[in-house]
């Protein structure tokens, strides 16, 4: 039996458990950091929109942020569109530069906005589907190699 035939599907399906991998993991963490995560304030200093190559938008603050030697400046976070729009007038003029940020403690590298980050959570949900469709190719490959045989 040749492999050649099932790459295709076997390739959808190491996608779809990938992405289940991601969204399982990235609801774990919020969930995680919801519950161990500190609170702090922080202020919005500089925001910016960045174009990519295919035209795709990414929406950028930058935000001081923390307390005594662990004061963070300047901090870039992407954000959603949503939560740019709603603090960032025209221009990039910041309208309410107030935020509130999470992370672990002693980990400032770990810091979320509050309401802004995006994350892959309901990414295992399109990993669902794309596993259950390279199963399904899998085995329609497996029947068709099998009646050639």
């Amino acid at each position: 039996m040749q492999i050649r035939p099932f790459i295709p599907s076997l390739c959808i399906l190491g996608m779809g458990v990938t992405f289940i991998g991601l969204g399982l993991n990235a609801k774990r963490s919020a969930t995680r950091l919801a519950s161990e995560g500190v609170s702090h304030a922080g202020t919005i200093t500089r925001a910016e929109v960045q174009k990519g190559s295919k035209g795709k938008k990414r929406y950028l603050v930058r935000v001081n942020w923390g307390e005594g030697d662990q004061t963070r400046t300047d901090d870039p976070f992407s954000v959603t569109k949503t939560f740019y729009l709603s603090r960032v007038g025209e221009g990039g003029v910041v309208a309410d530069p107030s935020v509130t940020l999470r992370c672990f403690p002693g980990d400032p590298d770990s810091a979320v906005l509050v309401g802004g980050s995006s994350d892959l959570g309901g990414m295992e949900w399109l990993g669902y589907f794309v596993a259950a469709l390279g199963g399904f190719l899998v085995v329609r490959t497996y029947r068709r190699f099998s009646r050639t045989q």
